[in-house]
């Protein structure tokens, strides 16, 4: 009897084989791919990718909720442990619920913000069609709010000042994003372009190393990196130079509206403080004149 070998070739050489003729295409800068049934198809094609198709390009993945999204990222660092998916949610609560979106979503809306602002080969984003369709800052405004200091590069002047304007608090111990402590040589910072904090060791006013630390036993990474983001950790800045226009377009669109007087006065008196309060991510339209979408 006659036996008969049959090869398989992966799934994902075939399906780089497939993309390869429209990415090299003159002029085709985008490709979308569509009808993936199951993720982990999508898990296993990004985590097995081996070709410049796959290597040299960024890729986005998006998905119809929340529940999908969270399953993809887990499948992909199932398949590939060294992959870290960057997510962007949507906030998960309605302005009208009388709640409040979580902080650890606002903080990823900002790091996923800033990740595709400087989008790496192979990197790879992951977000709903909900997250996509809620607008955010202008691109200009993360770019000229976003700070990047360097091992060995001097630290700026008045540095807490420059931090409380962006929206960082001050702490006697960082534990979550959107934290600073200064204790003498040594600044600790929970910035929201990293998802851990970082640990700055000073020499007079320059910056002598940065580390990451584990924000449970505040013990810092034997290795040091070459520079940190500093990036506001929420969409809302309570600044001189947006405060006037905000202001005027928390009055306009607050009037009319069934909103007792009390509460009304309350946040304006915040707003004039430059006080952050539960529920200040939801009057975003009011910081600026036109917001943007995340891609």
């Amino acid at each position: 009897m006659n036996s008969q070998t049959i090869n398989f070739e992966p799934m994902s050489t075939r399906l780089e084989a497939l993309l390869r003729r429209p990415i090299n295409t003159k002029g085709h800068r985008d490709l979308t791919v569509t009808g993936c049934g199951q993720s982990f198809v999508a898990a296993l094609a990004i985590s097995n990718a081996n070709s410049d198709i796959f290597l040299k390009l960024p890729h986005l993945v998006i998905l119809p909720d929340q529940k999908l999204a969270h399953q993809l990222i887990e499948e992909i660092e199932f398949f590939d442990p060294s992959i870290n998916p960057i997510y962007l949610p949507p906030f998960d609560i309605s302005p009208y619920s009388g709640l409040y979106p979580r902080h650890q979503n606002v903080n990823e809306r900002m790091r996923w913000l800033y990740r595709a602002q400087h989008a790496r080969p192979s990197d790879v984003f992951v977000a709903t069609i909900e997250s996509l369709l809620q607008k955010t800052v202008p691109f200009k405004f993360l770019s000229d709010k976003t700070l990047h200091l360097k091992t060995q590069g001097p630290l700026p002047k008045n540095f807490a000042l420059i931090l409380a304007s962006l929206g960082y608090q001050p702490s006697s111990i960082v534990e979550d994003c959107g934290q600073f402590c200064i204790r003498g040589g040594i600044i600790d910072l929970f910035s929201a372009a990293h998802e851990q904090p970082v640990r700055m060791e000073l020499f007079g006013e320059t910056i002598e190393s940065i580390r990451f630390f584990n924000p449970v036993t505040q013990r810092s990474n034997p290795e040091t990196l070459p520079a940190v983001a500093i990036i506001p950790p929420r969409e809302t800045v309570l600044d001189d130079d947006s405060l006037e226009q905000t202001l005027a377009q928390f009055k306009a669109q607050i009037e009319g509206r069934p909103v007792p007087f009390a509460e009304t006065e309350e946040m304006m008196r915040a707003l004039r403080l430059k006080q952050y309060f539960q529920g200040l991510d939801f009057l975003l339209p009011c910081f600026f004149k036109k917001l943007e979408s995340p891609i």
